[in-house]
């Protein structure tokens, strides 16, 4: 799905988790791969005792009053 990307936004207690989002992207650019999907990589981290959700949603960054197409929601708990 060409220009799809996920995102996300954690509420509740921000204070206890830490995210991040990485493109796993080729290393080399070939023929075969022109056009292909960088793999997204999100890392959470614990910082303090608390509960929080993260909601991510798939969509087009340009399309700013469109539905996202795809989304899922986590809820963490750190101790």
């Amino acid at each position: 799905m060409a220009g799809y990307e996920w995102s996300y936004i954690i509420v509740g207690d921000k204070d206890c988790i830490k995210g991040s989002k990485d493109l796993d992207l080729p290393e080399k650019s070939t023929q075969k791969n022109t056009g292909i999907s960088a793999d997204e990589i999100f890392t959470i981290s614990g910082k303090n005792k608390g509960v929080a959700n993260i909601h991510f949603t798939q969509q087009r960054s340009w399309e700013k009053k469109a539905e996202p197409v795809n989304e899922r929601k986590v809820k963490v708990t750190i101790e």
